[in-house]
């Protein structure tokens, strides 16, 4: 529930932004924060799954090493998401844009800083904690997402990084206190260490994230902007199947179903919610965000909803039967296919040619992750290869 709130705010902070601007200005404010959206998954180095993999928690100063090494790569994703949108930001005579992107920057980095500085409290058991800093950050921010909704001022949404900031510190100050003191880590290992979770999970989310980056560097933004609005309302749908294959993983490791079990609930599930979104979309596209957004566009991007939750479910079995290296060699390959597919299929047939790109992808890592989950198992008999 703390996790659908703050996509909930995220998805309103978009929904004033489009009310509240036109033009070239609207346009350059949607991609720019699509972008900040792409870089926090690309530059995620992964911090908060390195501290749940310790049984206890870790040091004070290994902890400030994890911590710091976030806030860098979350600022240089960030940095390089601005430089993208900087000559559009020009174009538009945007000082104004150009500070909202950077306030909206600034509360991104901090916001993954508390993701991992609250991280221990998951070790330790205190659920309420960890849940707590998501409620607390979406009650300091949604005064300034009203305030923008009722007088069209953009200004406003500096408060966000404040927002942000004041539970970044109260979270860093509640788990500091409560970590253990000891000499202090050596960095070299800490830093290697988290380089791998970070590589690994930049990597197999990339090819997720290829249609809108080079979407925005090789295309103009009135072009990207449809598809990033669509994208803003399609990839929250993805906190249903993630949230779900972490509860299949101990299930398929003790339990007698089978993948093809696992993966048609998981792509049933997808098409019914697809369905459901097709119907009511020109509906939220009009009314939140007074955008004609072409059908075939979302129809292209609901085709991928199905497939995308499916290959959570065979992410899941994979990760059961511990073949993670199955998972990143799959996205990798996909990864790199979908830039030159994007490249081209963008500059071809527009918007609509990256939503293509997109489900081009999901299809191609279905096709490879079945192949995966199908050499993992001993066919018909359900059991892992040795």
């Amino acid at each position: 529930m703390a996790a659908v709130s703050t996509r909930v705010v995220q998805l309103l902070i978009l929904v004033v932004i489009t009310q509240a601007t036109i033009g070239e200005e609207r346009n350059v404010l949607v991609v720019g924060i699509a972008l900040l959206s792409a870089a926090a998954v690309l530059s995620d180095t992964g911090a908060g799954n390195y501290l749940l993999s310790h049984s206890a928690p870790i040091s004070r100063s290994a902890f400030y090493q994890v911590l710091g090494c976030q806030v860098g790569f979350a600022f240089c994703g960030a940095s390089a998401s601005l430089m993208i949108t900087a000559g559009e930001i020009a174009g538009s005579g945007g000082t104004s844009v150009h500070a909202v992107l950077i306030a909206l920057a600034c509360s991104q980095i901090l916001d993954s800083a508390t993701r991992v500085a609250r991280s221990p409290h998951l070790i330790t058991g205190n659920y309420s904690g960890y849940a707590r800093a998501d409620f607390l950050l979406c009650a300091l921010k949604f005064p300034a997402v009203a305030l923008v909704h009722f007088t069209d001022s953009l200004e406003f949404l500096f408060l966000a990084p404040i927002a942000s900031a004041i539970v970044f510190v109260a979270s860093l100050y509640a788990t500091a206190k409560s970590l253990p003191k000891a000499e202090s880590a050596d960095f070299k290992h800490t830093f290697r260490s988290l380089l791998h979770y970070g590589i690994s999970g930049s990597a197999s989310a990339f090819y997720s994230q290829a249609p809108m980056v080079v979407g925005a560097v090789i295309l103009p933004v009135e072009i990207v902007s449809p598809i990033a609005l669509a994208y803003r309302v399609v990839q929250p749908l993805e906190v249903l199947p993630a949230t779900a294959s972490q509860q299949v993983i101990p299930r398929v490791r003790s339990g007698n179903r089978t993948p093809l079990w696992y993966w048609s609930r998981f792509s049933i599930g997808g098409s019914l919610l697809a369905v459901v979104v097709l119907a009511v979309s020109p509906y939220i596209f009009e009314t939140f965000f007074h955008e004609d957004v072409e059908i075939t566009l979302i129809l292209l991007l609901m085709l991928s909803v199905p497939v995308k939750f499916g290959n959570y479910a065979l992410v899941a079995i994979l990760l059961a039967k511990r073949r993670p290296e199955v998972r990143l060699f799959c996205s990798v390959v996909v990864g790199i296919i979908a830039i030159g597919s994007t490249a081209l299929l963008g500059f071809v047939v527009g918007s609509n040619g990256l939503a293509l790109a997109s489900l081009i992808s999901e299809l191609l890592l279905a096709s490879a992750l079945g192949l995966g989950v199908k050499k993992t198992y001993n066919v018909g008999s359900g059991k892992c290869e040795s």
